[in-house]
């Protein structure tokens, strides 16, 4: 059986918490990382390849980019 491999980039810990848990109830899904910040998110995603992200897309985080 393949797994698939999931990156979790929230930022609520309760809703964290809630898809932890689920995916520790799936023997086919692995949880790679769980990060509520958008350069940690990026960083996991080199390192692990995942085949799916969970993506909040309204973190609380504040990120300034000099271009």
């Amino acid at each position: 059986m393949n797994t698939i491999s999931i990156l979790l980039v929230e930022d609520d810990e309760d809703t964290c918490k809630i898809f932890e848990d689920y995916i520790k109830t799936r023997t086919d899904v692995v949880l790679v990382g769980i990060t509520n910040s958008s350069l940690e998110a990026l960083e996991y995603t080199k390192r692990f390849l995942p085949n799916a992200i969970i993506l909040d897309l309204e973190l609380h985080e504040r990120i300034w980019l000099w271009l």
